[in-house]
């Protein structure tokens, strides 16, 4: 895929937002912030300015899942209440350490910590979730997720910096959409 330029920013308005001017050197659109943000699929941005998508890649379903904390990037891993795995439609809590609270009251996973769980049924997890229970400022680590057909031999699927700066359920980067 070509380069894509974006130029001069035309002014905000309520209805489309702020648009970016672009061009891949023979195609000359425009995006919304909006759409470079997230809002759209990277699919739908490609078709925006005139490319041919990519096809989405398939994924396989495991019955084994785990989270693992991995180093810090501010301070340590945030304090916890419980970890969440999700297939992006249903969440699951693999682990619960207390009750949700805003009071600094959980855990914090040190480096190499892993959290399994079984799921009984192959399923795809797409993203990982905390419930955060400091509020008073920011802490990150990296993390992981792995899958195991045997609950024996694990394999990282996706990793990303599980980051909060506040007290309540957060996403980790990283991920699936």
């Amino acid at each position: 895929m070509a380069d894509v330029t974006i130029s001069s920013l035309s002014p905000l308005t309520p209805s489309t937002g702020l648009v970016l001017p672009v061009s891949n050197g023979s195609t000359t659109g425009s995006v919304t912030l909006s759409q470079v943000c997230g809002v759209m699929t990277s699919a739908q941005i490609t078709t925006a300015l005139g490319y041919t998508p990519l096809s989405t890649p398939s994924y396989t379903s495991y019955r084994y899942w785990r989270y693992v904390s991995l180093g810090p990037v501010k301070d340590h891993h945030p304090m916890l209440s419980r970890i969440i795995l999700s297939t992006n439609i249903i969440d699951t809590t693999i682990f619960t350490q207390t009750t949700d609270n805003c009071n600094d009251i959980g855990t914090f996973p040190g480096n190499g910590t892993t959290y399994s769980y079984d799921f009984s049924t192959p399923t795809l997890i797409k993203s990982a979730k905390i419930y955060s229970t400091f509020g008073l400022g920011t802490r990150a680590a990296n993390y992981a997720v792995q899958y195991s057909s045997d609950n024996t031999n694990w394999t990282t699927f996706f990793g990303g910096i599980m980051f909060a700066s506040g007290c309540g359920i957060v996403t980790g980067t990283g991920g699936l959409l």
